[in-house]
């Protein structure tokens, strides 16, 4: 299934977890799930998360993903949730044609890629995270093959290209609000 959300949509507010799930068609889980969000604002609760499970994709194209209220911090976007038994999640994070970079911010960990999950994350501005991009339990960060096609096809290699770290020099959002950044990549 396809799933996509633009504009006119202009700001989509997340409390708690928001799951990327495979869909599951006659009880069993057989479909690879995409779900794009193109030139959104997704505001983000304390704590809140946006979580990818295998066989499924996020893409984000022309995004801001940013704190809700703008005095905690949001959790951060997961890629391999630890529960997860099936095929690895994918995450994309781009722009949308010529259009504006994709931008996290006000995040405890922007982003997180864990157990080799697939990834693209280009064109994106991370700013004012405590953790920018976090790879866990991760064997290669360079892998994967090219399956599938459209949507479904899976990255042909792993990438990060064309990012900018940046911090506004003051201190963070609450809890973190008497720090700066800590780190733009932890391996």
């Amino acid at each position: 299934q396809k799933g996509s959300i633009s504009n006119p949509v202009p700001v989509i507010c997340i409390n708690g977890d928001f799951w990327v799930n495979p869909a599951k068609l006659g009880g069993s889980t057989k479909e690879f799930t995409t779900i794009i969000f193109e030139q959104c604002t997704l505001r983000l609760g304390p704590n809140a998360a946006i979580k990818t499970r295998g066989r499924a994709k996020l893409i984000l194209k022309s995004c801001m993903v940013e704190s809700c209220n703008g005095t905690e911090l949001w959790d951060g976007i997961y890629a391999d949730i630890s529960d997860q038994g099936l095929t690895e999640p994918e995450l994309q994070i781009t722009k949308l044609g010529n259009g504006a970079r994709s931008k996290i911010k006000q995040a405890k960990n922007g982003v997180v890629i864990r157990r080799d999950s697939p990834y693209a994350i280009e064109y994106c501005d991370f700013e004012d995270n405590y953790i920018d991009i976090k790879f866990e339990k991760c064997g290669s960060i360079t892998k994967q093959g090219t399956t599938g096609t459209g949507t479904s096809a899976m990255f042909a290699a792993n990438y990060l290209r064309s990012n900018k770290f940046t911090s506004s020099g003051g201190y963070l959002l609450a809890p973190y609000n008497n720090v700066h950044k800590f780190a733009a990549i932890v391996l």
